[in-house]
């Protein structure tokens, strides 16, 4: 076991600690830890990971693989932070033992392998056609859905459902110079758009051009780096930021929109903290965070679009991301884009923004954990008797799908913008 260090040989975490001395240990957050509620361990709980980042930072408390396992098992849904009196900000404190973790153990071989694949964007496409071509020999599809299991199954993995790869990756080419007199906007797809969901990518062109809108996209589907940080790979996710702003350099837009929360979070949030110490980025990070958006609040609160000029007859509930309705306080604009869809009925979930489970990789490396998280949810959005789900990020729409395959039920589940785009479509024939 290792041995405990003093605070001073641990820069990452001490630059926290004042924050870490703000808990007063009122359990607030044990009500509505999605981990803490399926676990009952005091680790498993903000006030916990709290403490064991204040044992740390007095040298109690060792930073070995134990402390390490502590720390991953926390899905950074914030449900904590909007619970907390004191305004802990248990997320950062996570992220920075994760961070510390890794600065003082070193990263596994195998994530050292993944993460400097997706830190070059020509690797990690060649990476995700190489598995699309490959998928069919290692899984077959599920009966209910679109969805894939293995062919040959092993433990948990057995029990989950994966959607496939995208046989063609989302690409937009976009308008070369600017088409009229609406506003030019950066498409960003991330990840889960480019290789898992293109429809979602082609949904948002769609709905963002019917509404007088010119979309270009970066010239590189690069990741935005909140894998690499949830796992401590705090330089790597760094290099990710400085790698986004760098190939946005020629592009002219009046605003950045994304059809993932956490990507849009990136840039509103993540990248002005990770890059404030640089001068070449600290202020153009400061300026793209005050004009990105996630594209529902995009298109209610700057374009004003009105209603989809086709109808839906479908009763839809919807989930609230986690990173879109805390991360960025964006609530309302999805329900009004679905409810101006003529046809559509709203029914609300008893707790819409109660974390999925997904939290990224957290259902790859957590996977009971994340079943059992997200069967909560199942069960709530069955109770709604909805036909269809709706939620406006593609984690979570992945998440969602393959926890109401474990439960038996084939309901639809799909990102805000698709929802908009069918009712388009329907007009249209």
């Amino acid at each position: 076991m290792s041995s405990a260090r003093s605070p001073e040989d641990l820069p990452t975490i001490r630059a926290l600690a004042d924050a870490v001395a703000i808990c007063n240990r009122c359990g607030n957050c044990q009500a509505v830890c999605p981990v803490y509620a399926e676990t009952r361990t005091e680790p498993g709980v903000a006030r916990g990971k709290v403490r064991l980042a204040a044992a740390i930072l007095s040298g109690d408390l060792p930073v070995d693989a134990d402390t390490a396992a502590a720390f991953a098992t926390c899905t950074t849904c914030m449900a904590c932070e909007e619970a907390c009196p004191s305004g802990v900000p248990v997320v950062d404190i996570v992220n920075a033992a994760r961070a510390q973790i890794v600065e003082t153990r070193g990263l596994p071989w195998v994530k050292r392998a993944v993460f400097g694949g997706v830190k070059r964007p020509g690797i990690l496409r060649a990476a995700a056609d190489a598995a699309a071509r490959l998928q069919g020999a290692a899984f077959k599809p599920a009966t209910d859905r679109d969805l894939r299991r293995l062919r040959f199954p092993y433990g948990l993995a057995a029990r989950r459902a994966y959607p496939p790869l995208a046989a063609r990756p989302f690409a937009y080419p976009g308008a070369r110079r600017k088409a009229g007199a609406g506003p030019r906007v950066l498409l960003f797809p991330g990840c889960m758009v480019t290789y898992v969901y293109p429809g979602i990518g082609h949904a948002a062109v769609e709905v963002l051009e019917r509404a007088g809108v010119d979309v270009v996209t970066p010239p590189e589907a690069a990741c935005c780096g909140v894998p690499l940080e949830a796992h401590g790979d705090l330089a790597g996710a760094t290099e990710l930021a400085r790698l986004q702003f760098d190939q946005l350099d020629d592009l002219e837009f009046d605003a950045l929109v994304a059809a993932c929360p956490t990507c849009t979070s990136s840039f509103v949030h993540r990248y002005p903290r990770l890059l404030a110490a640089e001068p070449r980025y600290a202020a153009r990070a400061q300026l793209l965070a005050a004009r990105s958006y996630d594209i529902t609040s995009y298109l209610v609160d700057v374009l004003s679009v009105g209603p989809p000029a086709g109808r839906l007859e479908a009763t839809v509930t919807y989930h609230d991301p986690c990173h879109l309705a805390r991360g960025l306080g964006v609530t309302q604009q999805p329900r009004a884009l679905l409810a101006g869809i003529p046809g559509v009925r709203l029914s609300e979930m008893r707790e819409p923004s109660r974390c999925c489970g997904g939290a990224g990789s957290f259902s790859l490396t957590h996977q009971e954990l994340s079943l059992a998280i997200g069967a909560r949810k199942a069960v709530d959005i069955v109770a709604t008797g909805a036909e269809v789900v709706a939620t406006s990020c593609p984690g979570c729409r992945m998440q969602l799908a393959d926890v109401l395959s474990q439960a038996g039920d084939s309901r639809p589940v799909v990102h805000t913008v698709e929802l908009l785009a069918a009712a388009n479509e329907g007009a249209a024939r």
